[in-house]
């Protein structure tokens, strides 16, 4: 019975080191950065499969709403999903990784419904004449609420483009990036009338991490070893490489 117990243990533990069997990350799609149909599932998860490369972690991937990743990695049946943004509520529910790459947060309108050329936001305030579309569980969303902003939260990036298109609220904030990339599968013929209006009130460019359940068994272990991968192809030069190819910042 000792020698059972034991085994189990040790098996327990192996898989918690991923080693028995693969680590199963989750995302969701949110182009380029992730996307179940994109070349190596986008930037983001190419930095994480080179990082466990690296670690010596087995890993793969599931993509599936945002919401219900999260839910996973907070109730601890997933290990981590990628790429989020940190702030106080997370780091308090969450371990996240070293910082992965940067991305950027800004304002997309559709010019034929509503010309916003002439707008400079750099405040809540700025904000309060106009309505936004959001992707819910992101990490301005208290905060856009807490300012009384009018925002329609909605589930991918690919339905908020839609709703913009049809004049149904008048920008979306997000990664400009991710957003003209939905408008380029969607509308392809109209992409330059997709206007991008930039802003620094959220720091410029934000850092994103792998977040971690702190929960899920052997995470401290693992998300030590995945750091630890990011640090080696941080220095072999092969996450400068993803960067170069992909046009992203990494430092």
């Amino acid at each position: 019975m000792k020698k059972t117990v034991l085994l189990a243990c040790m098996l327990t533990a192996l898989l918690a080191a991923g080693i028995a069997e693969p680590i199963v990350f989750y995302t969701g799609e949110w182009e380029p950065f992730t996307g179940s149909q994109l070349p190596n599932k986008g930037i983001a998860t190419e930095i994480v499969i080179e990082a466990c490369k690296a670690a010596g972690i087995e890993s793969k991937f599931e993509f599936v709403p945002w919401t219900r990743a999260e839910n996973m990695v907070a109730n601890g049946t997933a290990f981590g999903t990628y790429p989020y943004a940190k702030n106080d509520e997370r780091a308090a529910k969450y371990y996240f990784s070293e910082v992965m790459l940067y991305t950027s947060t800004g304002f997309v309108y559709y010019e034929p419904k509503k010309n916003l050329s002439n707008v400079s936001i750099q405040n809540w305030t700025a904000l309060k004449p106009y309505s936004l579309i959001y992707l819910t569980g992101s990490w301005l969303e208290n905060d856009i609420k807490a300012n009384g902003i009018a925002v329609t939260l909605v589930n991918d990036l690919d339905s908020a483009v839609r709703m913009l298109y049809a004049g149904r609220s008048d920008m979306i904030c997000e990664e400009p990036v991710a957003v003209l990339s939905a408008v380029k599968k969607l509308y392809p013929n109209e992409a330059d009338k997709f206007k991008v209006i930039n802003t620094n009130m959220f720091g410029g460019k934000n850092p994103v991490f792998l977040m971690v359940s702190k929960t899920y068994p052997g995470a401290r272990e693992l998300l030590a070893k995945f750091n630890g991968g990011l640090a080696t192809i941080r220095a072999n030069g092969v996450l400068k490489g993803i960067a170069s190819k992909y046009g992203i910042t990494i430092d």
